[in-house]
């Protein structure tokens, strides 16, 4: 006769179904935490009209663009850390970044920061070889593509798991 679990209990595949229900819903938490789609769409087209502005009006109206492009990013980074300001962005959930180890996020920025410069630089140096017209355009156009992409995927990453010990 099989031994009999107490009634407050769950059974094995309760347990099972339960784990699965919240790792499905860890992960659900995690991808509306990495922010609308238009928002990275925005910041990689920023990228091809400061390079457009370089090209058509010089680097002086570059400059400019830049300085605008910097202020209205700032004022998004500080709109996501309130509620009222997140909603308004259209997240729905944010993750806690303070349970994720500082390390694993100071890597995963160090590491999507020098992604998009070394794609930068790359194709400045292969649009220089060749000598073609709108060379900023170019590269301002590759550059919002590397963050269009890769913004919104690296925001999805999640830490390594932690192992408990003595269990």
């Amino acid at each position: 006769m099989p031994a009999q679990l107490p009634q407050n209990q769950p059974t094995p595949e309760e347990a099972a179904r339960a784990l699965r229900d919240i790792e499905q819903r860890r992960g659900q938490v995690l991808r509306e935490g990495s922010g609308p789609r238009w928002m990275w769409y925005l910041l990689g087209a920023a990228f091809v009209v400061r390079g457009l502005v370089a090209d058509l009006a010089g680097m002086s109206a570059a400059s400019v663009v830049s300085w605008a492009i910097v202020a209205v990013l700032a004022v998004l980074v500080v709109m996501q850390y309130t509620r009222r300001g997140a909603a308004r962005l259209g997240y729905r959930a944010m993750p806690a970044w303070n349970t994720f180890p500082a390390w694993y996020l100071g890597m995963l920025t160090a590491a999507a920061i020098a992604t998009v410069i070394a794609a930068s630089l790359l194709l400045g140096v292969l649009v220089g070889a060749f000598d073609l017209p709108y060379q900023q355009t170019i590269v301002g156009a590759g550059t919002g593509l590397a963050v269009a992409l890769l913004g919104r995927w690296a925001c999805r990453l999640t830490p390594p798991r932690r192992r408990v010990s003595g269990r």
